[in-house]
């Protein structure tokens, strides 16, 4: 047996090593740990529900109890993440359980077996150690968060083989407030499934034996099941790059209200300009890549072309962009009925697999253009797929999720 016990910890200690020592990919240029602080997900965001099955093993510190015989447990729980590292959950946990006595109980007796039933809502409140330590990585394999848990325990149907008619009697204290520590283990089996593992101690007052003076009674429990994320999930972003993309993208907006209004005043000094003058169209020409080939598509001078960004796993625009492509169309589109405009959709490499992401950059081109047609009236043979892309050039990769458009 003890040999046993030194192999599974000579086991559980190599996982461990091997599971921490391979996370080189949450470390900045210098092998930093990059961590929090994060912005506040949304309500609907981080929740998960789960279901798990196990055994319970219930002893007493008075009267000469012992470890009673293992006996089912079930625990079915909602929880929300509010950060990578803190979390709170709520849940049922119960079936049946029993104790054993070694003493002689009554006359003629050397022991005795306490069976009932137990009904335990509980709230917990988790802390993630492993993206504590390590920093938070979305797709890790294994976290551990160790967690205190209380709330309301029920004990009922108690069978008392120490009376003489074997029932309990009636007692206030069979209901009784708990409350423990445990560890839960999550193994990513999927982006929305893990495996979990749960062990938790659980501490109650003994006085629903009927004892004046109380005691204590403990109750450990080993669990496993699977844990289903609902909603956004595995999603943080750090305030530090929250706080960048928010300069940025107002530093875009200043550039991109600035060149539409040189184009406004251009396209105005246009229409004034004397009638018997000639109106010629100034373009130059741009680099637009298209399958390893460079091709060259004329722009207006002083109209730039328009960038469209999107949220991560994203192919539909928010409200903030649909307003400034609605901008686009009613200043630049509408004013040329004859120009053809090429559009480029793209994601970051850096998040995603090359499939997801091939979806998602041609997803986007195809919102674009069915916004452009369907809401404006476009025509369809003005727009053109230029190509889609999977790219890691902006310095944030929020900047590679999005959609060009060229004229």
């Amino acid at each position: 047996m003890k040999k046993m016990k030194l192999v599974l910890c000579v086991l559980l200690a190599a996982v461990s090593f091997s599971a921490f020592a391979q996370e080189t990919d949450n470390r900045d240029s210098k092998g930093k740990i990059i961590r929090g602080p994060y912005a506040t997900n949304g309500f609907g965001d981080n929740w998960n529900i789960g279901v798990q099955g196990g055994l319970n093993l219930f002893f007493d510190t008075k009267d000469g109890y012992k470890f009673s015989n293992a006996t089912p447990s079930l625990d079915i729980n909602v929880g929300k993440w509010l950060s990578p590292e803190w979390g709170v959950r709520a849940g049922y946990q119960g079936i049946i359980a029993s104790q054993n006595a070694d003493k002689a109980v009554g006359e003629n007796k050397t022991g005795y077996v306490q069976e009932f039933g137990f009904a335990y809502f509980h709230a917990d409140f988790l802390a993630n150690t492993t993206n504590l330590i390590l920093g938070y990585k979305e797709k890790r394999f294994w976290n551990i968060s160790p967690y205190f848990h209380t709330g309301y325990l029920r004990l009922y149907d108690i069978k008392d083989d120490a009376n003489e008619d074997k029932v309990h009697k009636t007692n206030p204290y069979d209901n009784e407030w708990a409350a423990g520590f445990g560890v839960l283990n999550n193994f990513r089996l999927h982006d929305r499934v893990s495996f979990t593992v749960d062990l938790r101690q659980m501490l109650f007052s003994a006085r629903f034996h009927n004892y004046d003076k109380g005691g204590k009674v403990f109750a450990l429990s080993a669990m496993a099941g699977l844990s289903f994320n609902l909603g956004k999930h595995n999603r943080w972003v750090r305030t530090s790059d929250a706080a960048f993309a928010l300069l940025e993208t107002q530093k875009i907006l200043k550039e991109t209200n600035a060149a539409l209004a040189a184009a406004n005043q251009k396209i105005t000094d246009l229409k004034n300009a004397p009638k018997e003058k000639e109106i010629v169209e100034v373009i130059k020409e741009v680099k637009v890549k298209e399958e390893g080939e460079t091709k060259y598509v004329p722009l207006v001078l002083g109209v730039p072309p328009i960038t469209l960004y999107y949220e991560l796993g994203s192919t539909e625009l928010n409200v903030t962009e649909r307003h400034h492509l609605k901008f686009y169309v009613e200043n630049i589109l509408n004013l040329d009925p004859n120009r053809v405009f090429h559009l480029t959709g793209s994601a970051d490499a850096g998040t995603g697999t090359k499939a997801i992401n091939e979806r998602l950059s041609r997803g986007r081109v195809e919102n674009v253009i069915k916004i452009l047609t369907e809401e404006y009236g476009i025509s369809k043979d003005r727009l053109i797929i230029q190509g889609t892309k999977i790219t890691d050039e902006a310095p944030d990769p929020r900047l590679d999720r999005s959609v060009l458009i060229v004229h």
